[in-house]
């Protein structure tokens, strides 16, 4: 009975052991998981930044300025996030970073497209745009937009309304004249209608020489409906002429048609500079918008292509009056880019939108002059 009673013991602890190896292994991959994520947790964030003014910029010391940087910045802290700021040659460094996992955020004016979006993540868009142009300005009245403006379809329509109108009044005039005031609108048929006709464009010029006015209240009654409906068309005719002229020579929007046959510059990796180039247009790569729109004003480049802030900036700030910006291209939304799968992607997510409603930000952007956008107030 005791041999017995000592096997089965023996046993028994014989069959402990693997048990207790596996829970020993267990509680050290745990051990292991746990000090990797603290490891992790506590290592900064690679921040993509591109040196492209008004959005993000470094100076010789290494220190980075601008819109977005202040964005991320005030993001970052909200979520007490650690990070290191890694200079990037242009945007498509910053996707293939991000790509391949260099990279966890990339900061800038980064524009949200179906093709970045297989690669990478975005944030909330914290901007609302556009793709303009910035093209040489025209001076002085130019003949062919005068006859563009007088080829207008509404203005000839409101044209020929007029000349009826003229015609029918004039008619009118003299048929309630022709018998009663025979000096002025009697005699031969050619006679007594071309004074018609004379008085009836007269009248709706407002000039009023007074040589020919009818004196029937037949005629008196044509002439007042007349004056009165003179009145109007004249106003509206001289609004239409006005409108379709100012259309033609202060063009405030871009057209993808007026791209044409022309040589366009655009940043080198840029969203734009590939949207371009699917439309089958001319594309010239330059280095920063400010080498674009110099180009443009030496005549080296027709025109030149990029987000609207980043043209507005650089003719204020480089005093370029001679290059007129055109909005409209193709709209767009800005917004920061992330890894896929990163673990801090919600909470940055949050940051950014509680960043975006603070009057801290709001300031950031009123000292930048920043142009309105829905997203931004």
């Amino acid at each position: 009975m005791a041999e017995y009673q000592t096997a089965h013991s023996r046993a028994g602890k014989s069959g402990d052991t693997p048990l207790i190896n596996r829970i020993h292994l267990l509680f050290f991959f745990a051990l292991i998981c746990t000090v990797m994520t603290a490891a992790k947790a506590d290592t900064p964030l690679r921040v993509g930044m591109v040196n492209q003014q008004p959005f993000s910029a470094v100076d010789a010391s290494g220190t980075w300025t601008g819109v977005t940087v202040d964005l991320w910045t005030q993001t970052a802290k909200l979520i007490g996030a650690d990070w290191t700021p890694v200079h990037m040659d242009n945007y498509d460094a910053l996707m293939q970073g991000l790509a391949k996992g260099t990279l966890d955020v990339a900061v800038g004016g980064i524009t949200v497209t179906p093709e970045r979006a297989q690669r990478v993540d975005f944030l909330a868009a914290w901007d609302s745009t556009s793709i303009g142009i910035a093209v040489p300005a025209e001076h002085g009245l130019q003949f062919s937009v005068l006859i563009e403006s007088l080829a207008d379809s509404a203005f000839l329509g409101l044209s020929a309304v007029m000349l009826s109108l003229v015609l029918v009044f004039g008619i009118a005039v003299w048929l309630c004249e022709r018998r009663g005031n025979d000096d002025e609108f009697g005699g031969h048929h050619h006679r007594g209608l071309g004074s018609g006709l004379w008085w009836s464009m007269v009248t709706m010029s407002t000039v009023g020489y007074g040589d020919k006015s009818p004196r029937t209240w037949a005629g008196r009654l044509v002439a007042g409906i007349w004056i009165i409906m003179a009145l109007v068309l004249v106003s509206v005719f001289t609004g239409a002429a006005a409108s379709a002229f100012t259309q033609r020579t202060v063009k405030t929007t871009a057209h993808i048609v007026d791209l044409r046959g022309r040589t366009i510059g655009a940043i080198q990796g840029g969203s734009t500079e590939a949207w371009l180039k699917s439309k089958g247009l001319r594309v010239t790569s330059v280095a920063s918008t400010g080498e674009g729109m110099q180009r443009v004003e030496a005549g080296t480049l027709d025109a030149y292509a990029g987000d609207l802030p980043s043209l507005r900036w650089a003719q204020l700030d480089m005093n370029i009056d001679d290059l007129s910006i055109r909005s409209g291209l193709r709209p767009e939304r800005l917004a920061f880019a992330v890894r896929l799968g990163l673990e801090q992607k919600h909470a940055l997510n949050v940051a950014v939108l509680r960043v975006m409603q603070s009057l801290e930000w709001r300031s950031t952007l009123q000292s930048a002059g920043w142009p309105h956008s829905g997203l931004l107030h």
